[in-house]
């Protein structure tokens, strides 16, 4: 597949477009290189499935041991398309590398976008400007920088997909389907959707009747068999998050269907409504335009809404959002073509004026988005991951660490350790031959950095291991030995960064 498929773009829309991504990809890798220097990456998620790329590799496909109780991926996510990647992972064992590949992959989402605008539009200078629109997307960037989540990447299968859904190239359709319902296993939901504007709104009853058998027989099957058969509560350990509305997945999908007003009260609750706002603000709320290009996103908007982590539904800081944003922008474009032509009133050059007045409504919004939530230096207060001093330690602490051995790491310390059979996330500790903490990063799993302080202060006190090192809050501890240096459990914690 070209990346134009006509050849009638001109030329300076063609290079702009190779620009934007070129500009894109080189950006985004080189800040994803950096936070992992700068520590900023966590066990969750990035060394979760780091570690069980490096199993799969050995025999043991997508084992983990990261978390508590969990032994496989598949308890957390139905996320076949990760197998795809052991290949590339075996060539670069690194969780850099999965980031990076991040980057690349929804960098290409941005392709279907220019064909959508330049097509539906009129203009290959609409293809560019919604291109950079869809790039420029703090949720998508959010996702991007946001350590490596397989639902990332359904991005850009998705935006293949109404890509090929709107041209009625079904088989393409159905590639780009297939791979998006691979990374995760809520999203055969959006392609069910996307089977009910097939079926009601293109009428194309065959293609869309085996898009909706397809899509409703893998939900069940990743979400009744898959999932429960590795879960160590034998049921999706995310449900929950949805204990308003059922304990079980059962019972939150028959709340959903038989209880509407009680689901809108719980999504549209007053927490959740700056999401709602948020959403479709870089796109100056045109995405309403199309309402039913939008909703073809409803599953993946009533997941993260009716969901009690504000994480779900906190769009520009988390990877959760990223499915939806394909949706947002394609409603976007075709909801501003048929304004102008409607504005336009037959005349197409009157149409031409309103589709270029409407465009820079939408990339003045999505600039001005940009300014508060983007991941570029166009943000205001941008800061620039860097590591410090204090990373520099941690280096030199993790140096100490044999290759093999089993261990115990603070959640930012697990991806630089991933590439074991036996690495658990403190305070997760089993038979782990090392204990390697840091005071100073985030607290996270435990509540506060309290918690964590305490945790850390009972190691050293109450256990049979001794610390190897010690200095500036980061502390590596080995089983069955004396302190080979003094730490006083009272200088454990120095003040938070």
């Amino acid at each position: 597949m070209a990346i134009l498929p006509k050849s009638d773009v001109s030329s300076r829309a063609r290079w702009s477009l190779i620009v934007i991504l070129c500009g894109f990809v080189l950006y985004f890798i080189v800040y994803v290189v950096f936070r992992h220097a700068a520590f900023d990456t966590a066990g969750y998620d990035l060394g979760n499935v780091s570690q069980s790329m490096w199993n799969t590799l050995r025999g043991k496909p997508l084992a983990m041991t990261t978390m508590e109780d969990v032994s496989s991926r598949w308890a957390l996510h139905f996320e076949p398309i990760l197998l795809l990647f052991v290949p590339m992972y075996a060539a670069f064992p690194s969780p850099v590398m999965l980031t990076v590949l991040q980057v690349l992959v929804v960098a290409a989402g941005a392709v279907p976008v220019f064909w959508l605008a330049w097509d539906l539009l009129g203009s290959d200078w609409a293809g560019v400007l919604y291109a950079a629109v869809y790039l420029m997307y703090p949720a998508l960037q959010a996702a991007v920088v946001f350590d490596f989540h397989a639902v990332t990447l359904a991005a850009t299968f998705l935006a293949f997909a109404l890509w090929a859904l709107l041209q009625k190239r079904y088989i393409a359709f159905g590639v780009a389907a297939v791979l998006a319902m691979s990374c995760k296993e809520d999203m055969p939901l959006l392609v069910f959707t996307m089977g009910l504007y097939i079926l009601v709104v293109q009428r194309q009853w065959r293609v869309g009747v085996v898009t909706l058998v397809v899509s409703l027989v893998w939900f069940v099957v990743a979400n009744f068999v898959i999932i429960p058969a590795h879960s160590p509560i034998g049921e999706n350990i995310h449900i929950v998050r949805y204990g308003e509305l059922g304990d079980s997945m059962g019972e939150v999908i028959v709340t959903v269907l038989t209880h509407p007003l009680r689901v809108l009260a719980v999504a549209f609750e007053s927490s959740r409504l700056p999401y709602w706002v948020l959403l479709t603000m870089p796109v100056a709320f045109t995405s309403f335009l199309d309402p039913l290009a939008f909703f073809m996103a409803l599953p993946s908007l009533a997941i993260n809404t009716l969901s009690s982590n504000p994480a779900t539904y906190t769009p520009d800081v988390f990877h959760y959002t990223a499915p939806i944003v394909p949706f947002i922008v394609v409603a976007s474009i075709s909801g501003v073509a048929c304004l102008s032509r409607r504005l336009g009133k037959g005349d197409d050059k009157l149409r031409s004026v309103w589709r270029n007045r409407l465009l820079i409504i939408v990339v003045g919004a999505s600039l001005a988005y940009h300014l508060m939530a983007g991941y570029t230096p166009l943000r205001l207060g941008f800061r620039w991951p860097t590591p410090d001093a204090h990373d520099v330690l941690a280096e030199q602490m993790l140096d100490r660490i044999p290759p093999q051995t089993s261990v115990s790491a603070a959640n930012s310390l697990v991806p630089r350790l991933a590439n074991r059979s036996q690495i658990y996330t403190f305070p997760k500790i089993e038979n782990a031959e090392y204990v390697a903490v840091d005071t100073q990063s985030s607290y996270f799993p435990f509540g506060d950095r309290e918690e964590l302080c305490a945790a850390a202060r009972r190691l050293v006190t109450e256990s049979e291991y001794g610390a190897v090192f010690f200095s500036d809050g980061l502390l590596l501890l080995r089983r069955g030995v004396s302190d080979e240096v003094e730490v006083s459990p009272t200088a454990i914690c120095g003040e938070s960064p």
